[in-house]
């Protein structure tokens, strides 16, 4: 992936943390989010800014996720989002010892890990990844939190790394059982292991539609007394985020996405909802074109709890 997830500046570290330190212990829950070499991070950072305006938002490495007693000072949410390219740097910056820190961090109370892309192949113990070129890949992640096989990208939605993004549908079933068909975006992100997921206790937040099979997409589970999120989409790419097109002309792809922006805030608001849900500390900014009281408030997701 190219442009939309370009290297950020110095003003937007600023911006996110109001400071160029990102290893300051934190005194109140926080959204931190994953920025060592090789994160795209930046157009999560937006997602999450726009949405959490009153929150803090810090950006991490894996020295920061190494070291025990700074994460053991810790609350709130942690974001591990995709990457650049097809050779992901996690499994050596974060380190089983970064590993163990993060599931202590989940075992307290409220706190939540989101993992996007090549953040989901990752905390998977079994990885499957099909090269854009031809061939494959296989490994066990030494930063596996959950068992279970990620292998993607499914079959028709692999895309050259130096692309933007591929679009896919996605159905979910929303507060009310109902299915939901939406369009996002995808960007070489894994299918998941339904099997494996309902064995510990998780939920999907999708399927596949256009794949052969629909597999899973995303899923939600608790570990300890703190939940994950994983999605193999980029729910966060759309053209009506306010500050998604800062320094850029948004391309003909994301134009495109326009028509079924509503059918993505519904998605995204639903995956606020479960995350203020689980922790009211973080009290989300919603996308209007979502009816709240229907499908995205934290009453919605009692049954999850």
């Amino acid at each position: 992936m190219n442009k939309y997830v370009a290297v950020p500046s110095i003003a937007f570290l600023n911006a996110l943390s109001g400071s160029e330190e990102s290893s300051a212990t934190l005194n109140s829950p926080s959204i931190m989010i994953y920025a060592d070499e090789g994160a795209s991070y930046r157009y999560v950072g937006y997602f999450f800014k726009d949405h959490f305006p009153d929150h803090d938002i810090r950006l991490v490495k894996g020295d920061n996720l190494r070291n025990t007693e700074w994460m053991n000072a810790q609350s709130g949410i942690l974001i591990i989002p995709g990457i650049t390219g097809e050779n992901c740097p996690y499994y050596e910056q974060i380190g089983e010892q970064g590993r163990d820190n993060v599931r202590t961090f989940l075992e307290r109370a409220n706190n939540l890990l989101v993992t996007f892309c090549a953040g989901t192949y990752a905390i998977h113990e079994q990885i499957h990844y099909n090269l854009s070129g031809g061939g494959s890949k296989t490994r066990i992640s030494p930063i596996a939190l959950i068992a279970g096989k990620a292998e993607g990208p499914p079959q028709g939605l692999s895309i050259d790394p130096k692309e933007d993004f591929i679009l896919t549908r996605i159905t979910y079933q929303d507060a009310a059982g109902q299915d939901i068909t939406v369009t996002l975006a995808h960007g070489n992100g894994p299918a998941l292991d339904e099997e494996s997921i309902l064995a510990q206790n998780g939920q999907l937040l999708g399927r596949y539609s256009d794949v052969e099979g629909e597999p899973a997409a995303g899923f939600h589970m608790p570990i300890g007394l703190g939940r994950m999120i994983g999605l193999g989409t980029i729910p966060y790419f759309g053209p009506s985020n306010p500050t998604m097109h800062i320094g850029s002309e948004p391309s003909q792809k994301m134009l495109d996405m326009i028509e079924s922006e509503t059918g993505r805030h519904a998605y995204c608001n639903m995956l606020l909802g479960l995350i203020e849900h689980h922790n009211p500390f973080f009290r989300p900014v919603y996308y209007a074109s979502q009816n709240m009281n229907a499908n995205a408030s934290p009453a919605a997701f009692e049954a999850v709890r």
